[in-house]
C-alpha cells in the first residue's frame, strides 16, 4: 500500500506488523485483515459489511472472522476467501439471491460465485452495488448479479445469478462502481462497460455500453483504473514515465480539471503546480479507493492531492467546499513518503470520512460518528490498535 513512513509527531505510536489488509465502505466502516488471519471490524454497518446478526454501528473493534486468506469490501457487502478454499459473503443478498433483504452473519458463497474455481484460485473479488466480478489467478473474468446498465459486459442487459464467464485468460485487473466498469488486460489495455451516463467510460455516446469496448485513444501501458459514477481516472506507463488520464463530468471536482463541464474523452494533464507529476506510480489512486466523486492521488514527498466531493470535509482540506481542482490535503505529516510498505494502510474513503491506519495508529478526516471525529484536516483518532 502507500504509507506515511513518519508519524512521530502524533505522539506515542505503537508499531505494529501484523495488518495485512485494509478495506472500508463508503461511511466510515473498516475491516481489518491481520497477518494470522483473524478479520477485526468497527465502524458503520449499514449494509452488514461485518457479518453481524444486524446492520448496527459496530462500536468497539470486534472479531469477525477467523482463518481469513483475503477480503474485498465494496458499496453493499464484502467477501471474504477462507484459507480452506471457501468463499464467505455478507450484505445485500442480492448478488445470488435477488433479495433486497441482508444477510444475518457470513454466508458460504463459494458454490454460486466460483465458478468452478476454488477460493485459492481467485485473485481479486470486485463487489459493487448488486453485482461482483470474480478474477481468477489464470486471467479468467466471471461476473454474477445485476446487469441493467450493460456494466457486466456480457453483450447484454439482463442479470445473472450464477457465474457467467465474460474474459477468457487475459485480464490484469478489474474495477467496479455501482454502474460502470473497467478491465485491463494483461497486455495493457484498457476496456469498459456499463451506463456511461455523462461520457464517464470515454466511449462513443453517453450511451449503455453492454459489450467490453477497449478504450484506443490512451497512449501507452494502462497499471490502473477507477471506473466511477461520474467519471473515470487512469495511470498509464510510457518508458517508466506515468501519466494520469481523465473522462467524464467535473460537477463535483472528481477529475480536477477545474472545469464543471468535464471532458467527454480522455484527457492528460498536470496536477497543481506544487505536486511533482513525475513522481506518480502504480497505485497514485489508491488513497480513498476513489468513490464516484473524489479522486485523491498519491505521489510526492509530504504530499496528498485531493479534489472532487468535500461535502464532510473528507479530503482534509481545512474546509468543507468541494475541491474542483487537485489541492493538497492538510494535517499529512510533514516528511512522510509514499512509496510502497507496511506501516500504512488505506483504511476507507467515501462520502463520509477518510480513514488511514498508520504504524498502529488510525488517522482521518472528515465526520464519524463511531470514531469520534468531525474534523477538515487529518488528525490522530486512535494511537493503539488491539491486532
Amino acid at each position: 500500500m502507500l504509507p506515511f513512513s513518519i508519524m512521530n509527531q502524533y505522539g506515542n505510536v505503537i508499531k505494529t506488523n501484523n495488518i495485512k489488509k485494509v478495506q472500508g465502505n463508503a461511511l466510515g466502516g473498516l475491516l481489518v485483515l491481520t497477518k494470522t488471519g483473524d478479520l477485526w471490524v468497527k465502524g458503520s454497518n449499514y449494509a452488514n459489511h461485518f457479518g453481524m446478526s444486524t446492520t448496527s454501528d459496530v462500536l468497539q473493534w470486534t472479531l469477525s472472522l477467523t482463518n481469513v486468506r483475503d477480503i474485498f469490501t465494496g458499496a453493499q457487502g464484502s467477501f471474504a476467501i477462507l484459507n480452506s478454499g471457501e468463499i464467505m459473503y455478507t450484505g445485500k443478498d442480492n448478488i445470488l439471491r435477488n433479495n433486497t433483504t441482508f444477510t444475518a452473519g457470513w454466508v458460504d458463497y463459494t458454490s454460486g460465485v466460483s465458478g468452478g474455481y476454488n477460493g485459492a484460485d481467485i485473485k481479486k473479488l470486485q463487489v459493487g452495488n448488486g453485482t461482483a466480478f470474480i478474477l481468477a489467478n489464470n486471467g479468467t473474468l466471471m461476473v454474477i448479479g445485476n446487469n441493467i446498465n450493460g456494466e457486466a459486459g456480457d453483450g447484454s442487459a439482463r442479470n445473472t445469478f450464477k457465474a457467467l464467464r465474460v474474459v477468457a485468460g487475459s485480464v490484469r485487473d478489474v474495477n467496479l462502481k455501482n454502474v460502470n466498469s473497467s478491465y485491463i488486460s494483461t497486455a495493457g489495455q484498457l476496456y469498459v462497460s456499463g451506463s456511461n451516463s455523462n461520457y464517464a467510460l470515454g466511449y462513443g455516446s453517453d450511451s449503455n455500453i453492454t459489450t467490453f469496448s477497449q478504450i484506443k485513444t490512451i497512449p501507452g501501458n494502462v497499471v490502473q483504473c477507477i471506473t466511477g459514477n461520474y467519471g473515470t481516472s487512469v495511470i498509464t506507463e510510457n518508458s517508466g514515465a506515468y501519466s494520469l488520464y481523465v473522462c467524464g463530468t467535473n460537477i463535483n471536482g472528481n477529475l480536477g480539471i477545474n472545469d464543471s463541464s468535464g471532458t467527454t474523452a480522455y484527457t492528460s494533464f498536470r496536477l497543481h503546480p506544487t505536486f511533482n507529476h513525475s513522481v506518480l506510480h502504480s497505485r497514485s489512486l489508491e488513497l480513498c479507493g476513489v468513490s464516484s466523486c473524489a479522486s485523491p492521488v498519491l505521489g510526492s514527498t509530504g504530499m496528498i492531492q485531493v479534489t472532487g466531493d468535500n461535502r464532510n470535509g473528507q479530503l482534509g482540506t481545512g474546509d468543507k467546499t468541494n475541491v474542483l481542482q487537485y489541492t493538497a490535503a492538510q494535517g499529512v505529516p510533514a516528511g512522510a513518503d509514499f512509496k510502497a510498505g507496511e506501516d500504512t494502510f488505506v483504511a476507507q474513503g467515501g462520502t463520509a470520512c477518510t480513514l488511514v491506519i498508520s504504524g498502529g495508529a488510525i488517522y482521518g478526516t472528515g465526520v464519524s460518528s463511531v470514531f469520534n471525529l468531525n474534523s477538515t484536516v487529518y488528525v490522530e483518532l486512535e494511537s493503539t490498535l488491539p491486532f
